[in-house]
């Protein structure tokens, strides 16, 4: 059967809108279970919902990028689900990983951050902790829950405040000497650039004509 191009971003939208229609039953089924809280079987469910999104992408390479956000969407939330199932289990460590993959999807998932924070705290990685509470109260200043973490962990363990500090200022003090680097890069080349076409200029040797000159040049002799 000959398929048009149109024909086939129509059947690929149709897959997934399946998919994700397919994912999401999975997922609500998943969610009704973890508020009952029989996390082991709504973990199946979130599972089994990635596992859809998993088979729709490896079937579609090249998605269409609104496809691509809303699979993205969907991935993002599973996750957390999954990671929030494996904190209530006290499976830290699946949940941190959990966390850590929903951030890969989207570094802007402050709910992720946050739970991934409280797990470190749970296993008594105080760096850890402090990091991601930190990252979760710059992108929410109002955070009560991760202001009084902070604090709570500068006054316990004020040695790991300042190593985590340091650390944080040396990658920025890092940052800010490459850019310096490339700043100057880039105005040593303009700079050299003009000295080199005004000595040009100066010296009489013609510079090189732009794109619309050559068919000015050819006018100008056909006539």
């Amino acid at each position: 059967t000959f398929v048009t191009e149109a024909g086939s971003d129509q059947a690929q939208t149709s897959m997934a809108s399946e998919a994700l229609a397919r994912s999401g039953e999975a997922k609500r089924r998943g969610d009704g279970l973890h508020a009952a809280q029989r996390y082991p079987e709504a973990l199946q469910e979130f599972a089994e919902a990635l596992r859809v999104l998993d088979q729709f992408e490896a079937n579609t390479p090249e998605m269409q990028e609104e496809e691509e956000r809303k699979v993205g969407i969907m991935r993002t939330f599973l996750l957390q689900n999954k990671a929030s199932c494996y904190h209530r289990m006290k499976r830290h460590q699946d949940a941190i990983t959990a966390c850590t993959s929903a951030l890969e999807e989207d570094p802007c998932c402050d709910q992720a951050m946050l739970l991934r924070a409280r797990c470190h705290l749970e296993t008594s990685d105080w760096a850890a902790a402090y990091r991601d509470f930190s990252a979760v109260l710059d992108a929410k200043p109002n955070m009560q829950e991760a202001r009084e973490k902070i604090s709570w962990i500068n006054t316990h363990y004020p040695a790991v405040v300042r190593r985590a500090r340091d650390r944080r200022s040396s990658s920025e003090n890092r940052f800010a000497v490459s850019f310096r680097i490339v700043f100057h890069f880039v105005l040593s080349v303009a700079w050299l650039s003009s000295a080199l076409m005004l000595a040009l200029h100066a010296s009489g040797i013609p510079q090189v004509l732009s794109l619309s000159e050559p068919a000015k040049t050819m006018s100008a002799t056909s006539r």
